[in-house]
């Protein structure tokens, strides 16, 4: 079996990573980000049915990211490097001319509008840059703002009177970004890739559903692996590595889990904290995360001669990095497991477990699962409710995902294959229940093939990930709406015939 994964080192926030870098015209060739899900404007899929699906005011304009949701046209992404690297070089006129090709190519390309609003200001055309960067903060203000304020491409631009128009608008762009992210359905974008490979582009931040647009709390990231959004916490997180084939059952030789960053549900754009891991293979490396902070734990095997090396790290999301934790290392004969108290964790990322149908894990605090002769789930009320059999996997817990007023339940069970069946494709199994705890009425909602999760949105209603897409569940549970491709709750399962044991 192939090992790997991670020590962690805590290291203060980084700056994010965008094409446009703050440095001389000299500079030598900026690394760019990689291509990046980011549409400037394309037509909306149809809005799910229900009250959560009124539309805005017409004289608000919808802002963030627009359905479809895919990757740049390559050729755009090809000029796009040329234009960097012209950028880079002074250029500037030859970049602005790749750039114009690259936003002709794919017009909902944002990094490339980005880049050409770097290359006007450097020509000193402020007002074609002014144009590019209100486009750009249309659609991705919170994940641009935070490196364009600092970008020193674009500085004479915000000395400019073209610039400070733009600058004046800020506080309204806040205020409207903030509105969005508040009532949002807390979620993730996710595509290309593939069934074994790294995501093309990974996004985390809230979901619009009045809008079918997408905000992101959190810049583009270079070379990301997963992210989560849960109401359990009040940060969103985001994982970048080098795992060309996602993530087995152990990760393997070669591929590491480089940054664990996590962003508050506001319109700053930067990391309240980064732990930054790597260095050694391992075994696993696990997660466990609360509104106060979390604990990273890897597990390496091979660095001692009797047992292995658990490496634990505590970290709280603050920003400040006197407030880190100082790591413990403990040598032990046996693996340690991290802390089962949801209490304390509400959340679990299992990096080594991509095709065990366990990625991430949500529970709210203050339900008990007793599975047994009979199932009884007890609510922090106290009343027990019974669990018909047949409904979960025999003789398991379920996560239990509670709304923000207690009235609705949602029940995920999750299997993992772990035959080694050369035939066997299917990443795992979920099954999902819908329990009301006042009527004690519990509805069956079936069971899949991958990823298994839910949340409910702010306005009660109901959604649920069924593999690779999100639907809204009906009041009755008798309809689900397709949210548009893309939009999930936790990174898909990959495809592994092997058993990864």
């Amino acid at each position: 079996m192939k090992r790997s994964a991670v020590f962690a080192v805590l290291v203060a926030v980084a700056a994010p990573l965008v094409a446009c870098t703050p440095s001389p015209p000299s500079r030598a060739p900026v690394e760019k980000a990689p291509p990046t899900l980011e549409p400037v404007r394309s037509p909306a899929s149809p809005a799910p049915s229900g009250d959560s699906a009124k539309r805005l005011a017409p004289a608000e304009v919808p802002i963030g990211l627009a359905a479809p949701f895919a990757a740049p046209v390559p050729a755009a992404v090809a000029k796009n490097e040329v234009g960097v690297g012209l950028l880079a070089k002074g250029k500037f006129a030859e970049a602005r001319l790749a750039l114009d090709a690259a936003v002709a190519l794919d017009p909902s390309f944002v990094l490339a509008r980005y880049n050409r609003a770097c290359a006007e200001a450097r020509a000193g055309d402020f007002a074609a840059a002014a144009r590019d960067m209100t486009a750009v903060y249309d659609v991705d203000f919170v994940g641009s703002r935070a490196h364009a304020e600092h970008d020193a491409d674009l500085t004479a631009f915000w000395a400019s009177a073209e610039g400070g128009a733009v600058t004046a608008k800020v506080p309204a762009y806040e205020a409207r970004y903030q509105r969005v992210i508040d009532r949002g359905l807390r979620a993730l974008l996710w595509a290309g890739g593939g069934g074994r490979v790294q995501p093309t582009v990974l996004r985390v931040g809230v979901f619009d559903v009045a809008t079918q647009r997408f905000v992101a709390v959190a810049p583009r990231a270079n070379k990301p692996v997963l992210a989560f959004a849960g109401a359990a916490l009040p940060y969103a997180v985001l994982v970048t590595g080098e795992v060309r084939e996602m993530l087995g059952g152990d990760l393997d030789p070669g591929q590491s889990l480089d940054t664990l960053q996590t962003y508050r549900f506001d319109t700053s754009g930067a990391p309240t904290s980064v732990a930054k891991l790597g260095g050694a293979e391992a075994h696993q490396a696990d997660w466990g995360l609360a509104p106060n902070g979390y604990v990273f734990h890897a597990f390496q095997p091979t660095l001692a001669a009797h047992g292995g090396l658990t490496v634990t790290y505590k970290v709280a999301p603050s920003g400040d990095a006197a407030k880190l934790a100082p790591p413990t290392k403990r040598i032990h004969e046996e693996r340690e497991e991290l802390p089962a108290d949801r209490a304390s964790y509400p959340v679990r990322i299992l990096a080594g477990y991509n095709h065990w149908g366990r990625v991430i894990e949500e529970t709210t605090a203050g339900y008990r699962f007793h599975a047994g002769s009979e199932n009884t789930l007890t609510p922090p009320s106290g009343r027990p409710l019974t669990i018909p059999k047949g409904i979960g996997y025999f003789r398991a817990a379920p996560n239990v995902i509670a709304a923000a007023d207690g009235r609705q339940l949602l029940l995920v069970w999750r299997a993992a294959t772990l035959a080694c069946d050369p035939a066997q494709t299917i990443p795992g199994r979920y099954k999902l229940a819908r329990v009301f705890p006042e009527t004690g009425e519990v509805i069956p909602l079936g069971e899949g093939a991958g990823a298994g999760f839910g949340a409910f949105g702010s306005d009660g209603k109901l959604y649920v990930q069924r593999d690779r897409r999100v639907f809204q569940l009906s009041d009755d549970s008798k309809t689900e709406s397709p949210l548009p491709e893309g939009v999930l709750f936790v990174p898909p399962l990959i495809d592994a015939p092997e058993c990864g044991f």
